[in-house]
């Protein structure tokens, strides 16, 4: 056991500390910036060792306790124990120091960082994941595959806990995509046929998808996400929507009589919009890809994509990445981060270019989580708007 100070976060909502001999310590959550712990080594590499808190010496003043009963084994809600605003001014300084650290740059200050916060603190989810074993809903316990059963999660919208033990009661183990209409809240599991109706009230637009389809989970902020990048594209008639799921921007930016290029890999997202795109008198041109194998570049070149809106899932943007610099028409790309550590791997190549990061926006769409949802505007210096 030993006694070391948390000097500050880093990703994943790690502490970071110094040993007496100088050597880096990684200290698991649930630490704050200036605790003092005791703790003990679970794991020992050649430039750093990593701690598991035992006992806080000196406490945050910024911790709160936990209103989650399951908090001190689930690892879902890593960051309610913070203090609301605290957790933003850390989410804040985080996406700073690991962006520049990983692009091996100062690129962006907090300054240069908008912000916007969740309308709802908890239970703003409508879409998750659970582990279901023998008819119940599990969570995994935190660093561990232990399964925690639980009867509610306080992440989760009131419709999903009000169904959750009915939803999985007839299931068989394994992992299931949970979720619930933000239009009429009726509750599904993935494996059902839905329709789920999402409501984009905004622009008059009522989508019919798939459950197993993928949506933003905070469904309120999606508002303003969806917002601030169909602004950012609205200066560009012709605009592809990369990643592009259910059309969450694309479908708003068809409305605004944008040209719109979709490229998606979801068949049952590609027939959701191709059915709203039927009964609607807007254009919209579909293209299933598979974007990690397939390049799209004689496609972006053929629509003459102006701007690009990039959504990729945490893994990144897959090999497409590379031929970015191949678009001589592209005089903006507006990049959704939900990883800084591979967005910074992905874009690297376009600052070092001399892209220009014209704007960037920190989106909390996970309070009481370490995650963060980050829109990237990237203009291309070799050509004017």
């Amino acid at each position: 056991m030993l006694e070391i100070e948390v000097e500050k976060l880093i990703w994943r909502g790690r502490g970071l500390g110094r040993l007496p001999s100088g050597k880096r310590a990684i200290i698991l959550p649930p630490v704050l910036p200036g605790e003092r712990i005791i703790g003990e080594i679970v794991k020992e590499k050649k430039d750093y060792v990593e701690i598991a808190p035992k006992n806080i010496l000196v406490s945050s003043k910024k911790r709160k306790h936990n209103p989650c009963p399951l908090s001190s084994q689930c690892g879902g809600c890593s960051f309610g124990f913070i203090e609301d605003n605290y957790q933003l001014k850390l989410k804040k300084e985080l996406l700073k120091n690991e962006f520049n650290r990983a692009i091996k740059k100062n690129c962006i200050t907090l300054d240069d960082i908008i912000v916007f916060p969740s309308p709802r603190k908890w239970g703003y989810r409508w879409r998750g994941q659970v582990f279901v074993h023998r008819g119940k809903p599990h969570f995994k316990q935190l660093n561990s595959s232990k399964l925690i059963c639980l009867s509610r999660c306080l992440l989760f919208v009131p419709p999903i806990n009000e169904n959750l033990l009915e939803m999985v009661n007839n299931l068989p183990d394994g992992k299931v995509i949970i979720c619930a209409s933000p239009f009429d809240h009726t509750v599904y599991t993935e494996a059902q046929k839905g329709p789920l109706i999402l409501p984009f009230e905004r622009y008059n637009i009522y989508l019919k998808i798939s459950p197993g389809s993928f949506f933003q989970a905070n469904w309120d902020l999606n508002q303003a996400l969806i917002d601030f990048v169909t602004g950012a594209a609205s200066p560009f008639e012709r605009i592809a929507d990369l990643y592009a799921g259910c059309g969450n921007f694309s479908l708003p930016l068809a409305t605004l009589k944008k040209h719109v290029l979709i490229i998606e890999k979801d068949q049952r997202a590609i027939d959701a919009i191709n059915s709203w795109s039927k009964k609607s008198n807007y254009y919209i041109e579909l293209n299933k890809m598979n974007l990690f194998k397939e390049n799209p570049v004689p496609l972006l070149e053929k629509h003459n994509s102006q701007c690009l809106i990039v959504d990729p899932p945490r893994s990144g943007g897959g090999r497409f990445v590379k031929n970015i610099s191949k678009l001589k028409e592209v005089k903006r790309i507006i990049w959704i981060s939900c990883d800084i550590i591979n967005t910074a791997r992905d874009i690297s190549p376009l600052i070092r270019a001399g892209w220009h990061i014209k704007d960037i926006a920190l989106f909390d769409m996970f309070p009481q989580t370490f995650h963060m949802e980050v829109v990237f505007v990237l203009d291309n210096p070799s050509l004017s708007l």
